[in-house]
């Protein structure tokens, strides 16, 4: 058993040290995390030429944060090895490498991540429709109250729902396919 869960360990971290061997020269892998955000963010990937305020404008699409208002922080092994706070600089300055993590600060005062408004559901303003505009909709799953009695079968959501037969689909292909109609 433990030779068993050896070699199940020894497949699952062979290839640890590759995970950045496909990356262009110049091209580094780094982890983001945010200051308001819990949840753990993607890996970016950027260009050692990059300049700290490019770098800045690629994290804002990923948490929202604004370039202008974040200060960044750059992470190994969870301790921090400097500030990246000249916005003019290159990230190779830095000596950033593929598996380290760029954390963010933000400093906004009225950014939308304080107080997990991006994170917490039950903030999120439900859609609600009533019951009447919900019978008004076409080709619901709602089973009318006229037909309750019977089981229901896939041919009664089929019908319901206006689906077309399999059939139906075959005869459409074969009368299409023979009088020589080509959509490619």
């Amino acid at each position: 058993m433990a030779a068993d869960l050896a070699a199940l360990k020894d497949w699952v971290t062979a290839a640890d040290g590759e995970q950045f061997s496909r990356l262009p020269e110049g091209v580094v892998s780094v982890n983001i995390s945010h200051s308001n955000i819990t949840a753990r963010m993607i890996e970016l990937k950027f260009d050692l030429s990059q300049t700290l305020g490019d770098v800045k404008g690629k994290i804002y699409t990923h948490c929202g944060t604004n370039p202008g208002m974040q200060k960044l922080s750059l992470r190994s092994g969870g301790q921090t090895m400097c500030q990246l706070d000249d916005d003019s600089k290159k990230l190779g300055f830095y000596g950033v490498q593929s598996g380290m993590e760029i954390h963010v600060t933000d400093d906004d005062p009225f950014s939308l991540t304080r107080g997990g408004a991006l994170e917490d559901l039950s903030r999120v303003q439900k859609y609600r429709m009533s019951e009447e505009d919900y019978d008004k909709r076409e080709g619901t799953l709602r089973i009318t109250t006229s037909c309750a009695d019977r089981p229901v079968t896939f041919e009664r959501w089929r019908a319901h729902l206006r689906l077309p037969t399999r059939r139906n689909v075959l005869e459409t292909f074969v009368c299409t396919f023979s009088t020589g109609s080509c959509w490619c």
